[in-house]
């Protein structure tokens, strides 16, 4: 099976949970100021691997 790649944004649940208003709605413009870890996330075979 051939691998698959892409990216991704992530945030860890404590991380959401102390974002601020303005966070939140920044957010509707883009993921990117909700999401602040972001990388490569990989399928291959059984295994997910994220990095970055």
């Amino acid at each position: 099976m051939e691998p698959k790649r892409g990216t991704y944004l992530g945030a860890s649940a404590a991380e959401l949970h102390t974002n601020k208003v303005a966070d939140k709605a920044a957010g509707v413009v883009s993921q990117k100021a909700l999401f602040r870890r972001r990388g490569t996330i990989e399928l291959t075979g059984g295994s997910l691997v994220l990095s970055g």
